[in-house]
């Protein structure tokens, strides 16, 4: 192409090397990226929207080990990221959880029964109880995931709930002498109506999940689904195939202290013990009602006092290995001194005991991340870094994120932002978003400005950001059109005689060998670097003359936004941010008592976005469906008792379990958030079971005869037993969930410490409590009916052992 010559108007040559410089290379790079320190090309592979992501990871990572064997030793193809092994991982965890829960169910039961017969028969009905379970999920096209199977990780100690009253009170019967027929048949007629209204009421609280609407739905309509389905799956084992089990493998031989498991003997005395003890406990409490009733009330109000310390948030943060640092120069900075500073960064990290790998970008290319595929401006990169597994790490993400930030403070020139790459939580924005709108640009800027300053100075903010900081740099141009049409010139000839000069145009293709390289014509860098410059290139006319850009129009520097956000019609502004070492809510509480007393310009508005937004929605939402299911369960109890008033008795439990709920989640270190949100509504089905069970047979007793208090206290001690192991399998079953360390293990330790918590202080009163609301209602009610002259044969009748 130096050969190349051109004749000129007088008639001579002209060689293109006389005109420029011809440099065969190149194009300019305006972006690198590197993995672990390597020069690389980063690749994003997403999935469709109704794709399987474990599948598609599977497919992708079989076409790259296929590549890799093509693409020999020269080049060496990676997968830096995957998100399908945290999902694995995660659902790996939960099905251990759910296996170590059953475990320890079965164990309960074998240390309570003290024979491996009884707890054979529940062994079996947990598997069949799945597979039922698995059966219905299947044909309501759910798919296996974190929250299916979180529902049966939770679901698991529940399974044995129904199997536990049915099998316990059969093991009762054949106590007293029946024959295993007699006992199979007779010991679940006795407790079929109380496990069945347990069953739906613990049901009927799900029911409203499945129907709410928004992010809610989203996330739990999958759990509500299963849990239903398990429990529904239970009862039916419990009625059918736990009487017909129990009357083949527990026999005929009467069932005593020596046909247990040797070792375990000594529980026979311990239960008759604990028995004897509770019954003295119950008549204690008989008799100082008010006292009883007057602690009840006072742990709940201590409880309540305590509940802001739990603090709210959205959803928990998840430890997902990943951390995200972005970095943001002054504008004008060049791509040399940016990857400069990115290096740094690279190295001091890649220094951490925890950090797997390292992946940067720098410049205009594009960084991958859970989310997928992140840009960076001309004056920014970004790097990123994937830890090692949870299980072979001392610090979590936090821990980590905490050095690198303090890393990244002492970094002068450039704005870092550092954060946790959560696949979840990103989805859902930021902890902190505030959007102002307005039609004035500069106010807009201004006030946003002002309100950053002032967010700054709340305890727990950190990171402050605003989409109107991603500006670039940028020389406009102005055209006289006066000017130019004196010269002949049109806006659309300057805007291309600029545009060539400046970005240069592809002229043509050589084509040599089979491969074609474009060919570029641009100005040299020394011509086209400042306003000057620029000003000066020659614009030819249509007269063949040259006219400098300067001569017909005007130059100069200015800034001017990535991208223009509207809403409402109006120009926004949008504030994100972090939060560290303060509940979201607090947070939030304080920035809304901020914007209470922060003056606006006129005509502009602030509006809550990100988690903020969608925690309070959810929690509506959430409230809505429990108000709606405590209804139901209101409903249905008063239709298994054909009683107004004993449902009322059975609903005071539903106050004693806030109780633990707060002590649950404040032990465990983990605030009140939309999981451990549905965690409350299903303890709201969970925890009147204990009571229905009670109750119940505190009927039974009195349609025989006897006397109210004999009733309440024969009642509590038969109960004792299977009330006990009811709690302590669903108990157990979910302590591998609260104390879980693993990938995903942050979804379901919410939603367990609030089951656990609330449901052991709410047996634990149940037990006491209960008995003397029943006694008091019971009597208040029959005082009304004397007033009618009806309820006077009842009450001679108790009159010998009533309770005052």
């Amino acid at each position: 192409m130096s050969h190349i010559h051109k004749f000129t108007r007088g008639g001579g040559l002209v060689s293109l090397t006389d005109l420029g410089e011809i440099e065969d290379g190149y194009k300019k790079a305006t972006s690198m990226s590197r993995f672990n320190g390597q020069s690389s090309v980063m690749l994003s592979v997403q999935k469709e929207a109704s794709s399987n992501s474990v599948q598609v990871a599977e497919k992708v990572r079989t076409e790259v080990e296929n590549l890799s064997h093509q693409l020999g030793s020269d080049v060496s193809l990676i997968i830096a990221q995957d998100t399908s092994v945290f999902i694995k991982e995660s659902i790996k965890g939960v099905t251990n959880n759910a296996v170590v829960g059953g475990l320890l169910a079965m164990l309960v039961l074998l240390v309570f029964l003290r024979s491996f017969r009884p707890t054979i028969v529940i062994g079996l009905s947990i598997p069949i109880s799945i597979v039922a379970a698995f059966t219905m999920i299947y044909f309501s096209k759910t798919t296996i995931n974190m929250m299916t199977l979180g529902g049966l990780a939770l679901g698991v100690g529940m399974l044995v709930d129904n199997a536990i009253v049915v099998l316990e009170n059969i093991f009762r019967q054949r106590e007293l002498g029946k024959n295993a027929m007699e006992a199979a048949q007779f010991g679940t007629e006795e407790v079929g109506m109380a496990i069945t209204a347990s069953t739906l009421t613990t049901v009927s609280v799900f029911l409203p999940v499945v129907f709410v609407s928004g992010i809610a739905a989203e996330i739990f309509r999958d759990m509500a689904l299963t849990v239903t389905f398990s429990l529904m799956a239970s009862l039916l084992v419990a009625l059918t195939l736990v009487p017909m089990l129990a009357s083949q493998i527990m026999g005929n031989s009467r069932m005593n202290t020596q046909g247990s498991v040797r070792g375990l003997r000594f529980m026979g005395k311990a239960s008759d013990t604990m028995q004897e003890l509770y019954g003295k406990m119950v008549a204690w409490v008989l008799k100082h009602r008010a006292l009883t009733i007057g602690i009840a009330v006072l742990s709940l109000i201590i409880s309540l006092f305590l509940a802001p310390k739990v603090g709210m948030e959205f959803m928990p943060g998840m430890d997902q290995g990943e951390i995200q640092i972005s970095v943001s120069m002054p504008k004008g900075t060049k791509l040399e001194e940016t990857n400069e500073i990115i290096t740094l960064i690279e190295e001091h990290v890649s220094s951490i005991p925890e950090v797997q790998a390292v992946y940067a970008s720098v410049g205009g290319g594009v960084g991958i991340s859970s989310m997928g595929i992140s840009v960076s401006s001309g004056e920014g990169g970004s790097v990123g870094l994937n830890l090692v597994p949870v299980s072979e790490r001392d610090r979590d993400v936090q821990a980590v994120l905490a050095e690198v930030r303090e890393f990244a403070s002492s970094i002068p020139g450039a704005t870092i932002n550092v954060s946790g790459g959560d696949m979840m939580m990103g989805s859902f924005g930021q902890l902190i978003q505030l959007e102002l709108r307005g039609d004035d640009m500069d106010l807009l800027r201004l006030a946003t400005d002002e309100l950053i300053g002032a967010l700054e100075e709340i305890p727990g903010t950190q990171q402050l950001s605003s989409s109107l900081d991603d500006s670039t740099r940028e020389i406009f141009v102005e055209i006289n059109r006066d000017k130019a049409a004196a010269y002949g010139l049109s806006v659309a000839q300057i805007a291309q005689t600029l545009r060539t000069a400046v970005s240069g145009t592809t002229v043509t293709k050589l084509r040599s060998e089979g491969k074609e390289t474009d060919v570029v014509v641009q100005l040299g860098e020394m011509w086209r670097d400042n306003v000057d410059s620029v000003g000066s290139i020659p614009i030819q006319t249509a007269r063949g003359t040259l006219v400098p850009l300067q001569d017909v129009a005007s130059l100069g520097y200015g800034e001017s936004p990535v991208q223009i956000v509207r809403s409402d019609q109006s120009r926004t502004a949008t504030i994100t941010g972090d939060i560290a070492g303060r509940p979201l809510n607090l947070v939030m509480s304080d920035i809304r008592d901020l914007l209470d007393e922060f003056h606006l310009p006129e005509g502009m508005s602030i509006t809550y976005a990100g988690q903020d937004q969608l925690m309070t929605e959810s929690f509506m939402e959430l409230g809505q469906a429990m108000m709606l299911g405590i209804l139901l369960v209101f409903m249905i109890l008063a239709s298994q008792f054909e009683s107004l008033l004993q449902p009322l008795i059975i609903m005071v439990t539903l106050p004693l379990a806030v109780i633990g709920v707060i002590l649950g989640l404040l032990i465990g270190g983990t605030t009140f958030n939309v999981i451990a949100f549905v965690g409350a509504i299903m303890l709201a089905g969970i925890v009147v079971n204990n009571a229905i069970v009670l109750i119940d047979y505190i009927n039974q007793l009195r349609a025989e005869g006897v006397d109210r208090t004999t009733a309440v206290i024969e009642a509590g001690k038969t109960r004792l037993r299977p009330i006990l192991m009811t709690t302590l399998t669903t108990v157990l079953g979910m302590i591998p969930m609260a104390i879980a360390r693993g990938e995903g293990s942050e979804l379901g330790k919410p939603i367990a410490l609030t089951v656990i918590g609330g449901l052991m202080t709410s047996t634990l009163l149940t037990l006491l409590v209960i008995p003397v609301v029943y006694t008091l209602v019971d009597g208040a009610s029959r005082r009304i009916m004397g007033l009618f002259g009806r309820g006077k044969e009842q009450e001679e009748l108790d009159s010998g052992l009533e309770v005052q």
